[in-house]
């Protein structure tokens, strides 16, 4: 008896996220968009069906050889936006398809989907395991947080981190975005930063930031970021941002990266200037540099305090006098 071909099956995935996207405004809430850039990221996946549930839930419907694909993007970036892309299955229950959507009692559907979720479990929807990211952008749009029941005194950014705290694997996490919350300090948001050992890309971008102190608190509870964004605050749009970057620098020995802009250049620069004005070798003026945390001031005054106390070796006009030395000798 001959095996009977292999069939694909029809499956469904739940994408979310895109409703703060760049292209939300537009007048179909960006849904067309999305959809086109689903196809092109799952290298031409026929999507058969797709449907909206809810504030920012997409369910489509897919053919199984392409579900691979699909969770592979999860975490991908759309529109400014991070999405979201998980196998849906309403209820908890097996998936059945009738003619391309999955049949679902509708007063069950419509029932789960109205139902406020825990913040606890918002916060669950907000983190990729795979891509290690937790997604906290413009938290007032993000459906369901206008249902949490808050105590006195208490914000929603502040519950946010409580939950953060008791919901996932803290040690995992790599990437926090934070962008558009109204921050101006870190206050409310520096105990869970403390709590992420693995943090290396923080998000901060379209807050509220003024002075570049009240980002200092990062060189304590982020200090091994490597990626920093603080794009349309308003410290970066001043003439003091190039001071900004050099403080940021200065407390975070890591970072190599700041609004998406590497900062090899600026630390190269940096030790030209230094070799420059001590005649010191490439490899003291980093020394020194680095045990100032890029601080140009700290690493001269620290120099002026220790020069004479170092080798002749660690100057550059040592190694000229020993290659004219090389130079003139016999043979």
């Amino acid at each position: 008896m001959s095996k009977r071909p292999w069939v694909p099956q029809r499956v469904s995935m739940l994408v979310t996220g895109w409703e703060i996207s760049r292209v939300a405004k537009e007048a179909d809430g960006g849904l067309s968009a999305l959809l086109g850039w689903l196809s092109k990221k799952t290298n031409g996946a026929v999507i058969d069906d797709s449907r909206v549930i809810g504030l920012g839930k997409l369910v489509v419907t897919i053919s199984s050889r392409d579900e691979r694909a699909f969770s592979r993007i999860d975490g991908y970036k759309f529109a400014n936006a991070f999405i979201s892309v998980q196998p849906y299955s309403p209820n908890g229950g097996d998936l059945s398809e009738t003619g391309g959507v999955v049949s679902v009692k509708k007063e069950e559907r419509e029932n789960e989907e109205s139902k406020p979720a825990g913040i606890d479990e918002l916060i669950r929807r907000c983190y990729s395991p795979k891509a290690r990211m937790l997604n906290l952008s413009a938290l007032n749009k993000i459906h369901g947080f206008q249902f949490i029941e808050l105590s006195r005194n208490e914000s929603i950014l502040s519950a946010t981190v409580q939950a953060v705290l008791r919901t996932l694997p803290l040690e995992d996490v790599k990437s926090v975005w934070l962008a558009q919350n109204s921050l101006a300090n870190l206050k409310e948001v520096a105990p869970m930063l403390h709590a992420l050992p693995a943090l290396v890309n923080l998000d901060l971008s379209l807050n509220a930031f003024t002075r570049v102190s009240a980002l200092k608190e990062l060189q304590t509870c982020a200090p091994n970021l490597v990626k920093l964004n603080l794009n349309k605050n308003p410290i970066m749009q001043r003439e003091e941002r190039h001071c900004a970057n050099m403080a940021l620098m200065s407390w975070l020995p890591r970072l190599e990266m700041i609004n998406g802009e590497l900062l090899f250049d600026t630390r190269n620069e940096m030790l030209q200037e230094f070799a420059r004005l001590t005649r010191l070798t490439d490899a003291y003026c980093r020394c020194f540099l680095e045990h100032a945390g890029w601080d140009l001031h700290r690493a001269l005054e620290r120099y002026d305090d220790r020069k004479d106390a170092l080798a002749s070796v660690a100057f550059l006009d040592f190694e000229m006098d020993e290659d004219c030395d090389r130079d003139e000798s016999p043979g």
